[in-house]
């Protein structure tokens, strides 16, 4: 049997080993023809507020080549593996293409691939959003 003292300290390793599970590489499976995502798709996407998007190297020894952007609600994130970090202003324009979910996340993460349709913005690596919190259909 377990004293509480034990509980307590296997439960406190367990979540920190779930915790830190997340700073790894995570995998996404494209759900955008299932119920309850397939109406997202072609949907356009008008930002209300400004929007950090951040240039991610995905290279595991966090080369200078970007490989994706990341768009997310303020304040951003930050790590070796941002290379640029800039900000969408109010009013921008995305167009959902496809709507993935993290296969090896322990919580539900949904992340969405836009495409940014508004002038002045031009990127020519994947973009996911991972915010809908500042944006509106």
């Amino acid at each position: 049997m377990f004293t509480i003292k034990q509980f307590l300290l296997l439960f406190l390793v367990a979540v920190s080993v779930q915790v830190l599970s997340g700073c790894s590489s995570s995998e996404y499976e494209d759900v955008s023809d299932k119920p309850g995502y397939s109406h997202l798709l072609g949907a356009k996407l008008e930002f209300l507020e400004e929007m950090p998007v951040h240039g991610v190297t995905r290279d595991k020894d966090y080369g200078d080549t970007i490989d994706v952007y990341v768009v997310t609600g303020s304040p951003g994130f930050s790590g070796r593996e941002v290379l640029s970090k800039e900000s969408l202003p109010v009013g921008t324009i995305s167009q959902v293409k496809k709507v993935l979910e993290c296969t090896s996340c322990w919580y539900e993460k949904i992340s969405y691939e836009v495409e940014i349709s508004s002038p002045g913005v031009d990127y020519e690596k994947p973009v996911y959003l991972t915010d809908l919190g500042g944006a509106s259909a």
